[in-house]
C-alpha cells in the first residue's frame, strides 16, 4: 500500500487507495456507512458469523442490519475454505463454499461465491510457524 497515495478520513477509520480500503468499524453496517456501494471479500467463516442471528438478538436484528447494508448498495464475494467433516477417526476434509452457508431467503443476490480460486492454507499453522 502506498501511503503517499492513501486518504485518510473519520479519523483514521476508513484509509483509502484506489483499490483498497482498509478500516477498524468492526460492524459490516458500519463499514457500508463507510463506504457505500462497495464488495466486501470475506472467508467462508466469516459469512457464517455475518448471517448468525445470535449477534444481532435475533433474526429480525441480522435482517435490519441485512437491509441497511443492502440499501447502501453493498454485497459480499465469499470464498471458501478447506473444513472437515466429523470427528475423529473417519473424519474427512471438504472445501467449504458458500453453498454451505444458509443465507437467509431474500438475501441470496446480496452474496457471491469466489469461484474456483482456492488456497488451502490455514492460519493456526501459518501462526505456529511463526
Amino acid at each position: 500500500l502506498d501511503i503517499g497515495k492513501t486518504e485518510t478520513e473519520n479519523d483514521g477509520a476508513v484509509v483509502h487507495h484506489p483499490r483498497l480500503w482498509l478500516t477498524r468499524a468492526p460492524l459490516y453496517s458500519q463499514k457500508a456507512e463507510l463506504m457505500p456501494g462497495a464488495t466486501f471479500v470475506l472467508g467462508h467463516d466469516t459469512a457464517v458469523r455475518l448471517l448468525n442471528p445470535a449477534y444481532y438478538g435475533g433474526k429480525a436484528g441480522m435482517a435490519n442490519a441485512l437491509n441497511a447494508i443492502r440499501s447502501l448498495g453493498c454485497s459480499f464475494i465469499v470464498a471458501g475454505r478447506l473444513g472437515s467433516e466429523g470427528d475423529g477417526e473417519g473424519s474427512s476434509a471438504r472445501f467449504l463454499t458458500l453453498d454451505d452457508v444458509d443465507v437467509p431467503e431474500g438475501f441470496e443476490t446480496m452474496f457471491e461465491a469466489l469461484g474456483d480460486w482456492r488456497r488451502d492454507v490455514s492460519s493456526t499453522e501459518l501462526r505456529a510457524a511463526k
